[in-house]
């Protein structure tokens, strides 16, 4: 269970990385918003998968805890 909360928590370190990439490229580099805007599609992705892995890997341990 350990397992699957720190490989959620690498995750979301990487997604707030690509946010951090996002601010920098908007705000100081002055990009246009719509030429980065994927950056925050990804994140979302990113997340849902991260979300979607944590959730796989603790039904996982509970299957094989109750078999």
């Amino acid at each position: 269970m350990f397992e699957a909360k720190s490989r959620f928590d690498d995750s979301y370190s990487r997604i707030k990385t690509m946010h951090s990439l996002y601010d920098h490229l908007l705000n100081s580099s002055k990009f246009p918003h719509d030429m980065i805007s994927d950056i925050l599609r990804s994140e979302l992705v990113s997340v849902v998968s991260a979300l979607d892995r944590f959730i796989h890997d603790i039904v996982k341990v509970g299957i094989i805890e109750s078999y």
